[in-house]
């Protein structure tokens, strides 16, 4: 087979590395590699806004971010067995007059509306936008509309480029990193309007061992989980190893130190947090945490057509939903609500941006009753420290849902298609009256060690049956920062070599992937994810005893992660709680 690896974002090593270890082993399999690079076709790109280069930023600014794409491209056509060929090859001296015709007639009114020989262009172009200003609109401020001209620009010439290349090159796959950024997008939907199966890369989620695995699936990540969800009856009775029980044990405790960007919540307080006293909740009362989910990503995904609801939600909006549960606590002295506004909706240390969302929150967050209370991501209080006294958390679409689970605590959602894991690892209700018998049921059941075995078991899929495993490839750990004499060793070396460490990857990457195999059968067969790939194995080489004492052991491992080695847990705390099932 012939395959199209389209990647013009080669300058974020971090992702072009490994989707080179990926086609290379399916160069080894005997297909013909076809390495489509970008070669400065674009004003601003996702390379420079990874690399903190802003929109309007001087053109010196911007050349700096695509001469290390272009070096890194360069070096991976030079050391891995591709065919290279760059965007501009495949461009005509009229379609520059094209592009700006088209960016010229585009409609702010309705930016999505913009079409380019059938290919719905406009609403390609919205998804970066979207996610930077973190919008639930496609109402442009006069800043923000330069922007996207910008990006439908960029999105126009992609569209022009690939059609004559996909129409020579005739290729039978395409793969390319995380299959929504808005030039991607483009290439997705070419190849699939000429029925070629198109594969995403994205680095897997455990954030221990983050660039050691890959999801690699048919279109993006939004088809991707649902996906996983669906072969989740294969392995639900499936007992978890002890290594792969430590592998999610890991994540946890990475999520705990709060070292990635992408741990939005504060860290845990490394002193005793007592939520009845920082929210004034009486003694007597059952507490409820509301955990509210971030709408950008969810809103940037429907506007490009990648997230389609396939049925209506109980609760059409969060703030329908939070109004519900104020009319349900709303008397009973035996609750108490806290409302967790997800971190994201603020800016943090990975975004900067305030979103549209915050904005009406902050206006329709009044007036509440006196055992509701809001918790704000500026009280910096952390996820981790509400679970300790919280009886049930009640989750949207966020990941709390599998994080208090996997800790033993109920939860109930109501939004099970929109959650990226099984809905059976919480409470799930189809009404909104069934939504508050779940609720009670909850209550009534409270914290088990069966939800800790069940959310092992899904993570033991998301974390690991799922994705594939470049580690024998690819061993930078983004969490592990060398010592200062090595940092300086590394910066003089970089001095003369400014390509030194993609070398050293280069160099030190093994003949053959392990994982080699289960990619080309992943590709070769047109399948949805490795999942499709693999049996359940000897469901009994584990035992559910033999489980049992590995989940023990493990939560036994996160606990000091948890608390203070001195801290004593409170009666019927989660503390107490761990501390007794990992004993």
């Amino acid at each position: 087979m012939k395959i199209l690896v389209f990647a013009p974002h080669a300058a974020i090593w971090i992702h072009a590395f490994p989707e080179a270890l990926v086609a290379e082993s399916l160069a080894q399999a005997g297909h013909e590699i076809v390495y489509v690079t970008c070669d400065r076709q674009f004003e601003h790109c996702v390379a420079m806004g990874a690399t903190g280069v802003p929109f309007g930023a001087p053109a010196e600014q911007r050349s700096m971010v695509c001469d290390r794409c272009r070096a890194h491209a360069r070096l991976i056509g030079e050391r891995f067995p591709f065919r290279t060929t760059d965007l501009g090859e495949w461009l005509s001296s009229s379609d520059e007059e094209r592009i700006r015709d088209i960016v010229a007639k585009a409609d702010r009114r309705d930016p999505a509306a913009t079409e380019l020989d059938g290919l719905a262009i406009g609403r390609f172009a919205l998804y970066e936008l979207l996610i930077r200003r973190k919008k639930m609109s496609l109402e442009f401020s006069e800043e923000e509309w330069p922007q996207y001209r910008v990006q439908l620009a960029s999105t126009a010439r992609t569209a022009l480029a690939l059609q004559r290349l996909f129409g020579e090159e005739r290729p039978d796959r395409v793969m390319l990193y995380n299959g929504l950024y808005s030039i991607n997008l483009v290439c997705r939907h070419i190849a699939e309007r000429a029925g070629v199966p198109t594969y995403f890369l994205h680095a897997g989620g455990n954030l221990a061992h983050r660039l050691q695995t890959l999801m690699v699936g048919r279109g993006h990540t939004f088809r991707f989980f649902p996906a996983l969800v669906k072969q989740w009856p294969r392995f639900r009775d499936r007992p978890v190893s002890q290594a792969m029980a430590r592998t999610i044990t890991d994540h946890f405790v990475e999520v705990l130190r709060g070292r990635s960007v992408f741990v939005y919540s504060t860290q845990k307080s490394p002193q005793p947090f007592r939520v009845r006293e920082r929210f004034g909740i009486p003694p007597s009362a059952r507490i409820l945490v509301a955990a509210l989910g971030s709408y950008d990503e969810e809103f940037a995904a429907e506007a490009v057509g990648a997230r389609v609801h396939e049925r209506p939600l109980i609760f059409p909006m969060q703030s329908d939903w939070i109004r519900a549960l104020c009319d349900f606590a709303s008397g009973r002295r035996d609750l108490f609500v806290i409302v967790r506004v997800h971190p994201r909706e603020f800016p943090n240390r990975r975004e900067q941006a305030k979103s549209q969302h915050a904005a009406s929150l902050m206006e329709a967050l009044v007036n509440l009753p006196e055992n509701v209370r809001i918790n704000w991501p500026d009280d910096h209080v952390s996820l981790y420290d509400l679970a300790e006294e919280t009886d049930v958390f009640l989750n949207s679409w966020s990941t709390v849902g599998k994080e208090m689970s996997m800790l033993g605590r109920p939860v109930v959602t109501y939004a099970p298609d929109l959650a990226f894991y099984p809905p059976d690892l919480n409470y799930v209700a189809a009404t909104r009256a069934e939504y508050f018998v779940q609720i009670e049921r909850a209550l009534a059941d409270g914290w088990s060690a069966e939800h800790i075995r069940r959310t092992y078991r899904w993570l033991a899929v998301e974390y690991g049956y799922g994705l594939v495993d470049i580690a024998d490839g690819y061993d930078l750990r983004e969490s592990e920062k060398p010592s200062l004499p090595v940092r300086a060793w590394n910066r003089l070396r970089r001095k003369f070599d400014p390509l030194h460490a993609q070398k050293r990857d280069c160099r030190r990457r093994p003949a053959r992937l392990a994982a080699a195999p289960s990619i080309a059968r992943l590709i070769e067969g047109g399948h949805e994810t490795i999942l499709d790939t693999i049996g359940t194995g000897d469901a009994g080489r584990v035992s559910v005893a033999e489980e049992d004492q590995i989940l023990r052991s493990e939560i036994s491992r996160l606990v000091p992660h948890l608390y203070p080695a001195a801290a004593k847990p409170l009666p019927g705390s989660l503390h107490a709680r761990l501390k007794e099932y990992g004993a």
